[in-house]
């Protein structure tokens, strides 16, 4: 690929989380941009990204799907799950018996950001290739098709949740009411007990803290919010005018990433006080 590309290959066992993986497209016929931030906050690099997905035995590819790139082919093609691989589209007879590796593609494009209005995309900067090459579990692909949960592993963002919500997708909606009992866990065991009254003693002032692998935001800016993350979950939670609920706002992960994540923290919290010190201003 010349001095403009990467590729990156890996070789990783198939599990449940590859099952309910949905794709992140951007900018492929349309003009759904990411924008990468430069030294001074500005967007000077613009992103496009696809993902492709194919199913293989030892020597040929046994089925390949294209998921819909933008939001036209999204209008006559549903997004599916990566699961849609092990079955044949024109039979909708199952392919696990044949599949032995299961192979995710993923190309993102860097451009320098031209400003123009219509047009964001000016010369490529860098061509990267992921390449994710899943072999057979032990208990094969159709145990893994038939076993793997959705509450359990289909990655939660914004989009996918806004996706379900406009397409009734009722199985993905439903999960919505999981963060929100993660929220009020959070919110019984670590904002009840001192995190409250450590924001109100605050005067505004932005605080964050680490936590063992996990780091906790507060932010008095445009709503007052808490952010928590670690390098596998990402939660954003509100806080109400009135200071005595919190919402959320903003997710990434699958539920257990996720809870994993408050739980971690709220074990801290109770079991450490000293590390109710280690959230402090930012300076």
């Amino acid at each position: 690929m010349g001095k403009l590309g990467e590729i990156h290959v890996h070789v990783q066992i198939a599990d449940g989380n590859l099952m309910f993986h949905k794709p992140s497209i951007y900018g492929i016929g349309d003009r759904s941009f990411l924008y990468i931030a430069g030294k001074r906050g500005k967007p000077s690099q613009v992103l496009r990204q696809c993902e492709y997905i194919f199913a293989a035995d030892k020597t040929e590819i046994v089925n390949d799907r294209r998921w819909p790139r933008n939001y036209l082919e999204r209008q006559t093609n549903d997004e599916f799950f990566a699961s849609a691989i092990l079955i044949d589209p024109e039979t909708d007879t199952p392919l696990w018996d044949r599949i032995e590796y299961l192979v995710l593609v993923c190309i993102k494009v860097y451009h320098e950001n031209n400003g123009d209005s219509v047009n964001k995309c000016g010369e490529v900067l860098k061509r990267i290739v992921d390449i994710t090459i899943y072999k057979e579990p032990e208990i094969g692909f159709k145990r893994l098709f038939a076993e793997s949960v959705l509450a359990d592993h289909v990655h939660l963002t914004d989009s996918v949740l806004y996706k379900a919500m406009n397409q009734n997708n009722l199985d993905v909606v439903r999960l919505m009411g999981r963060l929100d009992e993660i929220c009020e866990r959070f919110q019984t065991h670590v904002y009840a007990h001192g995190l409250k009254d450590m924001i109100n003693r605050s005067e505004n002032t932005l605080m964050s803290g680490q936590f063992g692998p996990v780091t906790m935001y507060y932010s008095p800016n445009r709503g007052r919010s808490i952010e928590i993350r670690n390098p596998c979950a990402y939660m954003l939670l509100g806080i109400s005018k009135n200071g005595e609920r919190l919402d959320v706002v903003s997710q990434s992960g699958t539920i257990p990433q996720i809870r994993s994540m408050i739980d971690g923290l709220i074990n801290e919290w109770e079991n450490n006080p000293l590390s109710h010190g280690f959230l402090q201003p930012d300076r």
